[in-house]
């Protein structure tokens, strides 16, 4: 073999090495390029299914936000007719004890409340007040007495009914229709407030 062609075997040979030697390189680069596409994929479907899950549960936040504030929107609401409708019904209660009061029942009904007052007392000396609105009913009470009974018109107004008052034994008998009237409503908003 002659020089020319040991360097052309040599450019051969040389040629061919690198071209093997390109040719790993190039198929070591691919594979290397073809991981980080692989994980760059994976990074941007995991990054994906972050962003999915939380705008999916910061809309169900913000759902859950519109419903809590139109649940407490309606409760007012429902609230608010309540009291006006509770409102409206010891009204017209009121009114229903104003009529009462100019029947005979409700003159019986003092004296029940006298008599109750004077065999509570058991003789011991006491006050029972009258509504200021009664005191037509005054002389009629005082002979339902007994003599350790005194009668007396209240100055202050509690809408009918009795108050009495025995000293001697620190006890207050309230059968006023202010009182009971307010147990009442206290009772019946207690009753609908579960």
């Amino acid at each position: 073999m002659n020089l020319e062609e040991k360097l052309e075997n040599f450019y051969n040979t040389s040629m061919e090495d690198a071209r093997q030697e390109s040719a790993k390189e190039l198929k070591g680069y691919r594979k290397a390029l073809k991981k980080i596409f692989t994980e760059h994929q994976e990074e941007a479907v995991r990054k994906q299914k972050l962003t999915l899950q939380t705008e999916t549960t910061e809309n169900q936040q913000i759902s859950n936000m519109e419903i809590a504030r139109e649940q407490m929107a309606m409760k007012r609401e429902i609230s608010q007719k309540e009291e006006e409708l509770t409102e409206q019904l010891f009204a017209e209660t009121k009114e229903l004890l104003a009529d009462f009061k100019k029947k005979p029942e409700y003159l019986a009904l003092m004296e029940r409340q006298v008599k109750y007052a004077c065999d509570f007392s058991q003789g011991e000396q006491f006050i029972l007040y009258i509504d200021p609105s009664d005191e037509p009913h005054l002389a009629r009470l005082r002979a339902a007495a007994t003599e350790n009974a005194q009668i007396l018109v209240s100055k202050e107004e509690f809408g009918g009914g009795t108050r009495a008052v025995l000293h001697s034994m620190n006890i207050l008998i309230d059968n006023s229709f202010k009182k009971r009237f307010a147990e009442v409503k206290e009772d019946f908003r207690l009753s609908h407030a579960l």
